[in-house]
């Protein structure tokens, strides 16, 4: 993907800044076994440090591949092998599988508060909703259903096997013909920014254009 690629030249040029010296990796072809167990860039180099792209359930997923297919050591290390060898520092907690996964249900502990929106591992009964795989992303296998269980929008994608969560649908507004979401960070417990994307039906995806936005200040 376009944007990922995007992406992992902005952290290369963080971690140029910090003073690491890094290579900008597409798949596992550049990686292999050294004859230490560890492992190396194709060009000879120990790798010690990781930024990725991949997600820890994909990571896990090819873990449990492999140990229940024999737990074969192969000719060039697997996803799993470089990213969880005790000599590889990831830089991305693996608590992050915890935060990432929709099934931890934030609504449950907060019912009360007026900025979750209801969320449940069961099909609702009496509210629209979206139907979300826990570990998707970016709008993959997602569906919009009405209060009835009629389907009014899906997007295909990945994670088929994946179980899902049953999210309330907020009332959506269309302007000029498109519906927007705004996705925000924080860096420690601050703001950081934010983007906007939009796109003409309610299922905002990772293909969905982003709209120019700006913050002004308050002339009152």
């Amino acid at each position: 993907e376009d944007e990922e690629k995007y992406n992992a030249a902005y952290m290369q040029e963080v971690a140029s800044t910090a003073g690491y010296k890094s290579k900008l990796c597409i798949g596992l072809d550049d990686f292999q076994w050294g004859d230490d167990e560890k492992i190396y860039h194709a060009d000879g180099e120990c790798v010690k440090h990781v930024w990725k792209m991949w997600s820890w359930d994909t990571v896990f997923h090819s873990y449990l591949s492999n140990v229940t297919g024999g737990a074969q050591k192969t000719p060039r290390p697997k996803l799993h092998d470089i990213l969880l060898h005790p000599d590889v520092l990831v830089m991305e907690p693996l608590w992050k599988a915890i935060t990432t996964n929709k099934a931890t249900l934030l609504h449950l502990p907060a019912s009360e508060s007026p900025h979750l929106l209801r969320c449940s591992d069961r099909r609702p009964s009496s509210w629209k909703y979206f139907q979300k795989p826990i570990n998707g992303h970016g709008g993959n296998l997602v569906s919009v259903y009405d209060a009835q269980h009629h389907l009014i929008e899906r997007k295909e994608g990945q994670h088929e096997e994946s179980k899902c969560i049953y999210q309330e649908a907020a009332d959506a507004v269309s302007l000029d013909g498109y519906y927007s979401t705004i996705g925000s960070w924080i860096v420690g417990d601050k703001f950081a920014g934010f983007g906007v994307r939009e796109d003409t039906c309610q299922i905002i995806s990772q293909e969905s254009p982003f709209r120019a936005a700006r913050i002004s200040g308050d002339k009152a």
